[in-house]
């Protein structure tokens, strides 16, 4: 009865705010396709990004985390800095171009109380 209760829940969220989310994210990056990217927003963004990233290396718990990623992904712990500092605005805006309703799918991940 409890695994029905969660499934229950789920469905009532997806339907209550599963399309809101959609509309939400999509009506973001049509705004983004109009009216482009404030460059000063974008190095903002991109610096904060990039801070986030540095500092992951100031605990040793992270680090490990951040290996144990790597390791899943095959993805190298460097190379996603090098990539946050290499991004341009035009390859975002390339990006947002791309990205369209026919290629995405949406997840909702709850927490399991």
């Amino acid at each position: 009865m409890y695994q029905f209760a969660i499934w229950l829940e789920l469905f009532i969220f997806l339907i209550k705010y599963g399309g809101i989310v959609k509309e939400k994210i999509f009506a973001e990056i049509e705004k983004l396709r109009s009216e482009g990217i404030d460059p000063a927003r974008f190095d903002a963004v991109k610096k904060a990004a990039f801070g986030d990233r540095v500092m992951r290396f100031d605990s040793v718990k992270s680090i490990a985390s951040m290996f144990v990623e790597s390791f899943i992904t095959g993805d190298d712990i460097f190379e996603a800095i090098e990539t946050l500092g290499d991004i341009t605005l035009s390859e975002v805006e390339n990006c947002a171009a791309a990205f369209g309703e026919e290629n995405h799918a949406l997840s909702v991940i709850l927490k399991n109380s």
